[in-house]
């Protein structure tokens, strides 16, 4: 049976409702941890300050903390307000979820789907809580592939979409990747947009090499990267599997080695749903 249209947005309707409502659950059931109180400190600087204070952490471009200075501007440092932020991020990131799924064409059970495995996440839920730039990165990257989308598609957005771009790389490092991804997808498919995609390239890296000197000068002064990132190490077998089922794990993620890795009754048979329906989708794909 087919169903109309409002029943449909009523359907998705109540899905971004429950989205939301679970992103807001127990926000202050845990105290604030190292990188929590990072963000709140470095938004703490006189505005004269914050990014030189930034920049000498040098894991991380400055946008989300000059975001949040503001944000405790308006409403104090009160821990359910600070969770707030990343919270409104990672709601707004719903809305190009959606156009995505309307850019591609989904049919609506294939979105329904899609937008139940973005809510249930166990990972996107714990991130949408914590005071770092984590939410708003999703909400950028989803945007530009939105507007990437629109680009490859019929040739429109593509200065919104150097727009978005150059405010995902100040959000997080790794917003390079999505816009390497884009890059790598025109030159494979569309040849024919090489140059005005490097354009934009070019003027993205145009634009951050204010913060490439920021950094470069406080690299010099004696800041390192072991201060921060020295703790990590090489992943082994089971970080790989922890990270596997963390992408398909509903609501749980383990906030500590002392917690398990995973519900494995619940983790497993999802995870061999998904394994199977990808094989089958590579073995009919045209």
């Amino acid at each position: 049976m087919q169903l109309n249209r409002t029943w449909r947005t009523i359907i998705v309707g109540s899905v971004v409702i429950f989205y939301i409502l679970v992103r807001l659950r127990g926000l202050d059931a845990s105290c604030p941890w190292f990188d929590e109180i990072f963000s709140v400190h470095a938004a703490s600087q006189p505005w004269n300050s914050i990014l030189s204070f930034v920049s000498r952490d040098l894991i991380h471009p400055p946008l989300f903390y000059v975001l949040l200075k503001l944000w405790v501007g308006i409403g104090g440092e009160g821990l359910v307000w600070l969770r707030l932020l990343p919270v409104v991020m990672a709601c707004l990131a719903v809305v190009p979820f959606l156009l995505i799924a309307k850019e591609l064409k989904l049919g609506f059970s294939a979105k329904i789907i899609a937008l139940l495995l973005f809510t249930f996440n166990g990972s996107l839920i714990k991130y949408a809580q914590e005071v770092r730039m984590y939410s708003l990165l999703l909400f950028l990257s989803l945007a530009s592939l939105w507007l990437f989308l629109r680009y490859f598609g019929k040739g429109k957005n593509l200065v919104p979409l150097l727009i978005v771009n150059i405010i995902l790389v100040y959000t997080h490092y790794f917003g390079w990747f999505v816009v390497l991804a884009e890059v790598v997808a025109i030159l494979t498919f569309q040849r024919i947009k090489w140059r005005p995609m490097l354009t934009m390239v070019a003027i993205m890296l145009t634009s951050f090499v204010p913060w490439i000197l920021a950094i470069w000068r406080a690299a010099q002064s004696g800041s390192e990267l072991g201060q921060n990132i020295g703790w990590m190490s090489r992943p082994g077998i089971s970080a790989i599997i922890q990270f596997k089922l963390n992408l398909i794990e509903p609501f749980y993620y383990a906030a500590s080695s002392a917690e398990p890795i995973s519900l494995f009754r619940v983790s497993v048979p999802i995870f061999l749903i998904v394994t199977v329906a990808i094989v089958l989708y590579v073995v009919n794909w045209k």
